[in-house]
């Protein structure tokens, strides 16, 4: 049994990982994002497809570790920071959004759909949430993320993922209340042990954000050994949603806590930089597993309803998306945008499908109907944000055909290294009254800092783009390489050129045949090249006092 399982387990993987890139050329070819692809290939390789994943329990457990690993990256994103510096945006146009969604969509599934209050209230919470996954990514790779409509659906999300905390916790309330039209009976001792476990929930985040997993953390960033800290990234990951799972909660709630706790600590983007391919990973196997599970039959014989109720959703979303933004005093044609960019159901959702059928609130009928809603919204979102940004802004005054905002200059200069160079840099910099950030992956050498560099320092590898781009590294006057080995400090050049060709960039060797080697891959002019032999720290700061020099004069 065995020798025959892992051979057809083999070919299965070879086949999945084989489609997946077909479609995500196909997709690249057409101008469509890759869930597109994604989710078309999953229907096709599905149970209910040509039955290549021939067992719906094997795609079920495809796509549980999907969204257990796609929320735990949202939650690294996330962060309490993030959360306090988009508080209004939060309480204000993102908590309206939620509350009246739940509240109209609960009242259209009790009214119009005869389900009772516990199973339209559930259709409310499912139906509230967007996709996070989706809607930031395209939202920062067409450089939209501080447009005004950007910062709106940011808040509007950022909301959703958020309150999915309590909606979570909340099912067990719902599925204690018996199926009346009447209304909910929740017993006293359920409304306790959920009251305790919300409690429980908020101690957890405190305790673990504040003492254990720095703690944990800290020790093994000492080691300097980066496989240990991204096993141990994974570790806390996957144990704190076995934990959940225990408590007889969701495994993907665990997971997202999980990652929210770990952002909340000073490896949080070193932590989302290492686990960034398999998010990307996982994020294509989830939308294929989403894929997998649709029932073609199903979808075939009530395929009208769906279509109305996909109707009713996405004019639905958008009508409260658009009223909530302007009622926030964001303009008009803003608001609309936001109100389309939001129309979707998201991958959190299936958090609450996944706990809403195991206390039996949600039928496999009505799951059939949730995952078809959520696929065709989901794939209609990339066309949503090609073209109505232009349509909507074609007669428009607002800034830029989208109303688009340019990034401000977050700092002037990035220091990638804080070795004896980038200290010296660093203290000029601030002496001269000018913005810096600094990158460094050796948290023993951060620890060692003053407080002042220590708040201008992000731990993490400077070779990673994620890195890169959280230090604004594409918006700075200058970026100052100066790490130890011509290996790391060739990587460094190489992303940096490839991800923003024009960024102004000065290159600190130790030796003058480490500079010839730069010079032979043409990254780099010679004048912004300078090596220890030759120069000292004092010179590199000079050397950087003029190039800012001349930039402003120029």
């Amino acid at each position: 049994m065995e020798e025959l399982y892992l051979p057809n387990f083999i070919l299965s993987a070879v086949v999945i990982i084989g489609l997946l890139s077909a479609s995500a050329l196909i997709c690249q070819k057409l101008k469509l994002p890759g869930i597109v692809g994604f989710i078309i290939a999953g229907v096709i390789i599905g149970p209910n497809g040509i039955g290549f994943i021939d067992s719906l329990p094997g795609a079920n457990l495809i796509a549980e570790l999907g969204v257990v690993f796609l929320l735990f990256t949202i939650g690294l994103e996330l962060s309490f920071q993030t959360i306090r510096k988009n508080w209004r945006l939060i309480v204000t146009s993102g908590l309206g959004q939620v509350v009246l969604s739940v509240v109209l969509f609960a009242l259209i599934c009790h009214y119009l759909l005869s389900l009772a209050w516990p199973q339209s209230i559930l259709w409310g919470c499912l139906i509230s949430l967007s996709s996070s996954a989706i809607v930031m990514k395209m939202l920062i790779d067409n450089r939209e993320l501080t447009s005004t409509y950007g910062s709106a659906t940011t808040g509007m999300l950022l909301s959703q993922d958020i309150l999915v905390i309590p909606m979570t916790l909340g099912i067990p309330l719902l599925a204690t209340g018996k199926a009346l039209n009447a209304g909910i009976d929740i017993s006293l001792a359920k409304l306790l042990l959920w009251g305790g476990q919300f409690v429980g929930v908020g101690l957890f985040l405190f305790v673990s954000a504040r003492y254990i997993v720095p703690f944990i953390l800290e020790r093994v960033a000492r080691t300097k050994n980066r496989e240990l800290f991204f096993f141990t990234i994974l570790l806390l990951c996957l144990g704190c949603a076995l934990v959940f799972e225990k408590l007889n909660l969701s495994l993907a709630l665990g997971a997202f806590l999980s990652g929210l706790v770990i952002s909340e600590s000073h490896f949080g983007k070193q932590a989302t930089t290492e686990i960034i391919l398999l998010r990307d990973s996982f994020l294509a196997l989830f939308f294929v597993s989403t894929g997998m599970l649709l029932d073609l039959t199903f979808v075939g014989e009530n395929f009208l309803y769906i279509v109305l109720f996909t109707l009713i959703t996405l004019v639905g979303k958008v009508v409260i998306g658009t009223i909530v933004a302007f009622c926030v005093r964001i303009p008009i044609r803003s608001a609309l945008v936001t109100g389309l960019f939001i129309a979707q159901i998201g991958e959190l959702s299936f958090v609450l499908a996944e706990v809403a059928s195991e206390h039996k609130l949600l039928s496999a009928e009505h799951f059939q109907c949730f995952l078809a809603i959520t696929i065709i919204t989901m794939v209609l979102t990339p066309l949503i944000f090609r073209f109505a940004p232009r349509l909507i802004f074609r007669q428009s005054g607002e800034i830029g055909i989208h109303g688009r905002q340019q990034h401000k200059i977050e700092a002037d200069v990035v220091i990638i290294g804080c070795g004896v160079a980038g200290q010296a840099l660093a203290e000029f910099l601030h002496d001269n009254k000018k913005t810096f950030r600094i990158i460094e992956q050796n948290y023993n050498l951060i620890k060692q800092q003053n407080k002042l560099l220590q708040d201008a320092i992000i731990y993490g590898d400077g070779s990673t783009a994620k890195t890169l781009h959280e230090a604004g590294f594409d918006r700075a006057k200058l970026v100052v390489v100066c790490v130890a080995g011509i290996v790391t400090t060739s990587t460094i050049v190489e992303n940096i050129r490839r991800l923003q060709p024009s960024t102004p960039l000065l290159v600190r060797v130790q030796y003058s045949r480490e500079a010839e080697q730069l010079l032979a891959k043409k990254l780099i002019d010679r004048r912004m090249i300078i090596d220890s032999e030759n120069i000292s720290s004092r010179r590199l700061v000079a050397k950087v006092k003029n190039i800012l020099t001349q930039q402003m004069s120029s």
